[in-house]
C-alpha cells in the first residue's frame, strides 16, 4: 500500500483526518498563482507554491507529526521542528539556477521571514543553499517538474535591477505567505477561515460613496469655501479618467482631501479594473481619521485599518 504525507495533523485526530500534503501543495499553488497573476506572475507564484513544503516529505518531519499528535500538541515537538522550508529553496536554485534563487529567497523564507542573501548568519540564504537537509526525494515526480519556466514580468534596468529584484521577491513572498497561512487555517479553523469572504465590491462601494457625497453636496450652503472644495472635487474625478501613473494631490487643510482623493480612488481604480484601495500615511493620527471618516460612510466590512494601535474584533 502506498504510503501517505501529510501537511497538517489535527491533535486527537486519526491520520485519515490530517491533511495530505500534495492536496496543501497543489491548493497553495493555485491560491498563490491566482494573487500573483494581477502582476503577470502566476507562473513564478504557481512554483513557488508547489515547492515550499517539499521538505515535508522527509521521514523526520511525518514522524514529527506522528509524535505531535500522539501527545496531544500540534505540529510541534519538543525536539523542535525538521527544517522544511529549506528543501523548495534548494530545489528550485538546482533547476533554475539564477531564476530559481528568486524563489529560493521567497520559500526559505515562507515562515521565519525573508533571510538576506549572504551574511555571518547561517540563516542567510547562501548557507541555506549549501545546508545539508534530511532527505526529501520520496516526493512524486510531477511535483518537481516546471512544465512553464517563468520570465521577469519587468524589463531589467541594470541601473537598478536590485530594487526591481527586491520588490518582485517581496511581491511572491507575499502571495505565497498569504496562501500558505489561508489554505492551512482553511484546514484547522475552517470556522474562522470562513469569515473571510463576503466583502462588498468596489463597485458597490462607489455607488455608496458617491450617494452620499451627492447628500452632503445637495446640502452645502454655496459658501466661498465650498466652491472651493466642489472644483477640487470635480479636478479629482477629470483626473481618475487619465491613465494609469503617479498623481498628486495638494490642498491646504479643510480643502476636503480625504473624500475627494477617495472619489479619484475608486473612479480611477473601476475604470483599470483594479480590485482594492491602499491608503499609506506617515502619522498613526491621519490613517485613524482617514480609516474613521471611511467607514462611516462605506462601513465597517469595507475599511481594514492596519497600524500599531488598531485593535482586531474578536466577533
Amino acid at each position: 500500500m502506498t504510503r501517505k504525507y501529510y501537511a497538517h495533523s489535527l491533535s486527537g485526530k486519526p491520520m485519515d483526518e490530517w491533511q495530505p500534503l500534495e492536496e496543501h501543495l497543489t491548493n497553495v499553488a493555485d491560491l498563490a498563482k491566482f494573487f500573483a497573476d494581477d502582476f503577470g506572475a502566476g507562473d513564478w507564484a504557481y512554483l513557488a507554491g508547489l515547492w515550499h513544503d517539499l521538505g515535508k516529505y522527509s521521514e523526520e518531519f511525518q514522524n514529527m507529526l506522528q509524535s505531535a499528535s500522539e501527545l496531544n500538541t500540534g505540529n510541534a515537538t519538543k525536539g523542535g521542528r525538521p527544517d522544511h522550508s529549506t528543501a523548495g529553496a534548494q530545489y528550485a536554485f538546482k533547476l533554475l539556477r539564477d531564476r530559481g534563487k528568486i524563489l529560493a529567497y521567497t520559500i526559505a523564507g515562507h515562515h521565519a521571514g525573508l533571510p538576506n542573501g549572504k551574511d555571518t548568519d547561517q540563516s542567510c540564504l547562501y548557507d541555506r543553499l549549501e545546508k545539508k537537509i534530511p532527505d526529501y526525494h520520496i516526493c512524486p515526480p510531477w511535483l518537481k517538474t516546471a512544465d512553464v519556466v517563468p520570465e521577469l514580468t519587468f524589463a531589467p534596468d541594470m541601473q537598478r535591477i536590485g530594487f526591481q529584484l527586491s520588490c518582485f521577491i517581496r511581491m511572491l513572498y507575499s502571495c505565497l505567505v498569504d496562501a500558505d497561512f489561508l489554505d492551512t487555517e482553511k484546514f484547522i479553523d475552517p470556522e474562522r477561515a470562513s469569515f473571510r469572504k463576503g466583502y462588498p465590491s468596489l463597485r458597490i462601494l462607489s455607488e455608496k460613496f458617491f450617494h452620499f457625497i451627492r447628500s452632503v453636496v445637495s446640502k452645502a450652503p454655496s459658501t466661498k469655501i465650498n466652491l472651493h472644495r466642489s472644483a477640487i472635487l470635480t479636478n479629482c474625478l477629470n483626473a481618475a479618467t487619465l491613465p494609469q501613473g503617479l498623481f498628486s494631490l495638494t490642498v491646504p487643510t479643510g480643502g476636503g482631501k480625504t473624500l475627494s482623493s477617495f472619489a479619484f480612488a475608486i473612479k480611477h481604480a473601476l475604470r483599470y479594473n483594479l480590485k482594492r484601495i491602499i491608503y499609506v500615511l506617515p502619522y498613526t493620527s491621519i490613517i485613524e481619521q482617514n480609516a474613521a471618516v471611511l467607514r462611516e460612510i462605506l462601513g465597517d466590512m469595507s475599511v481594514l485599518e492596519h497600524h500599531c494601535n488598531s485593535v482586531v474584533s474578536q466577533r
